[in-house]
């Protein structure tokens, strides 16, 4: 989800408050986004200015990590036996029956076409700036903000060891034609042999005499 949002933008810039025990208030992220804001809560009082000092990254890891503790913190407030939690990478097929019976809806997909769902993630055709390229910074700002909540749900969040399965992904995107792979490096003596002809062209055309 990280990736995904600082591919989308959401928490591009600090935020400009003047009063840090208030709500921050709208806040233009990306002209040509503006939906980036919507919903996009910050932190008040004295936990602001460390979190705006934060990269993009460490920002959106900050979101992920406030968002879900404070639905935990909800759904602790509700009778045990009136929701779930279920880890969205658990949802096999007869998982998903399980809980649209909970939900009390009749199950529309067979397995095949479950199984195709899964198989098709949204967005997977992003060129998205994985962890393998985050700077050193970004990815002490993202362990720091998720370890705890990560390591309750089960969770990878040590950068070094996330670095691998998104190299991988990344290539069987590239493998299955969701983004393209690598720009060929540009063949200069192309650039040269046009350049030779243009130069002799001008030659021929200048007056000399």
């Amino acid at each position: 989800m990280v990736t995904s949002f600082v591919h989308k933008g959401f928490y591009r810039n600090p935020y400009s408050v003047r009063n840090p025990e208030l709500a921050a208030g709208y806040q233009d992220q990306s002209p040509e986004r503006f939906f980036t804001f919507f919903a996009r809560v910050s932190p008040r009082g004295e936990l602001l200015r460390p979190w705006n000092e934060m990269t993009q990254v460490g920002r959106v890891a900050w979101f992920w990590r406030a968002f879900n503790e404070r639905t935990l913190q909800a759904l602790d407030e509700l009778p045990r036996d009136s929701y779930r939690l279920v880890r969205i990478e658990d949802v096999n097929y007869s998982k998903y029956l399980e809980l649209s019976q909970f939900l009390g809806f009749r199950a529309q997909l067979n397995q095949g076409d479950f199984e195709a769902l899964c198989v098709s993630k949204p967005h997977a055709f992003w060129r998205k700036r994985h962890v393998d390229q985050w700077t050193e910074q970004e990815a002490r700002e993202f362990e720091s903000q998720v370890a705890g909540l990560a390591e309750s749900f089960g969770y990878e969040y040590r950068v070094e060891h996330l670095i691998d399965a998104a190299r991988a992904e990344k290539a069987e995107s590239m493998r299955l034609g969701r983004i393209p792979g690598p720009k060929a490096a540009p063949r200069f003596w192309r650039v040269r042999r046009a350049t030779a002809k243009w130069l002799r062209g001008m030659a021929k055309s200048m007056d000399v005499s």
